[in-house]
């Protein structure tokens, strides 16, 4: 009896190894999978690599550019060769997708600005709400895309989450499951999409409603990312401004969304200016979207980048107290739904 209990203590080290070593191995397996088949980290790879050519090609000491970027609606909104060609505007769209949290979004886009560029702030307003963190979809892109500088300021005691993360989660593996089964497409977006440019074209149409932005102060995260941005411009002598995504709303719904949207851009702009746009990014025409209330048609990208190269050119913007009066002009029951 004794004998055998020996034996099996003896085990035990050879065991745990072996767990370790089952771990280590299923831990590797799905990091190769997550950089090289990740159907949804594969076309983020597919528009990083336009954005980046895109950007090589306008890189002149004598041109500044302009850097936009934001979740998916701005890169889905913004065409930067129909900046080139119809405004004179050398553009990068630099915006990825919203799951990758602004702090790298943010990273991302600074990455590229060269002293005397302009960066034109399209976060939207949902990113800006709560409290911000290295997302794991970030993660992901980072290492599948070599920039391991999107983790820069991730401590020490960090990493071992942030290795953790870079596999695949249990609702990626379901969903997937899911799409093989129905022999449904792996990712809802295709690479064709993506235009040499960097901007997507969204193909999918799908039927939505009105879908309001979250109320209330922004995050003191937020805050302090916006002076951040606010900071390393001003360093770096790069102008910077603010600018509202578009958003279907219904008419009856403008008044609430005008008065949410004028209270996030006073707090806005308490940072960083805002560009002036007498619609507040409010759009009633559902033609113009294709998928959610936040990405629009090749017809609403085009008119959504002709407005925005207008407002550029004439750099308008809002103070606070312009946008207080605004606020305080408005109908008393604005926040009321």
């Amino acid at each position: 009896m004794a004998s055998s209990t020996l034996h099996f203590k003896s085990l035990l080290p050879q065991r745990a190894l072996l767990l370790l070593l089952t771990a280590f191995v299923a831990w590797i397996s799905c990091v190769l999978y997550t950089i090289k088949l990740n159907p949804e980290i594969k076309f983020f790879q597919k528009a990083n690599s336009a954005k980046r050519a895109w950007a090589a090609s306008l890189a002149s000491p004598a041109q500044p550019r302009i850097v936009i970027y934001g979740g998916s609606s701005c890169m889905s909104s913004i065409i930067p060769q129909r900046m080139m060609e119809n405004h004179q505007l050398p553009v990068l769209n630099m915006g990825l997708y919203a799951g990758m949290g602004p702090k790298t979004l943010t990273q991302y886009a600074l990455q590229t600005l060269h002293p005397g560029d302009t960066l034109i702030v399209a976060l939207e307003p949902e990113l800006l709400v709560k409290p911000l963190k290295t997302e794991p979809a970030a993660i992901q892109f980072s290492f599948a895309s070599g920039n391991r500088a999107l983790l820069r300021g991730t401590a020490i005691w960090d990493w071992p989450g942030t290795l953790l993360d870079v596999r695949p989660g249990g609702y990626h593996v379901l969903t997937l499951m899911g799409k093989i089964a129905a022999r449904a497409p792996l990712y809802r977006y295709g690479v064709g999409e993506i235009h040499p440019d960097g901007w997507q074209e969204i193909a999918e149409k799908r039927e939505f409603g009105f879908e309001p932005p979250p109320g209330g102060s922004i995050s003191n995260d937020a805050r302090k990312l916006l002076a951040n941005v606010a900071q390393s411009c001003a360093t770096q002598h790069v102008r910077v401004a603010y600018s509202l995504p578009w958003r279907y709303c219904t008419a009856k719904d403008i008044p609430f969304l005008r008065g949410r949207n004028l209270d996030f851009l006073r707090q806005i702009s308490e940072f960083i200016p805002v560009l002036k746009e007498p619609d507040l990014g409010i759009q009633t025409n559902r033609s113009l979207f294709a998928d959610v209330p936040l990405h629009p048609t090749q017809e609403g990208a085009a008119l959504r980048t002709d407005e925005l190269a207008g407002q550029i050119k004439h750099w308008n913007t809002w103070t606070p107290q312009e946008i207080q009066s605004a606020l305080d002009d408005m109908p008393r029951n604005r926040n009321s739904q």
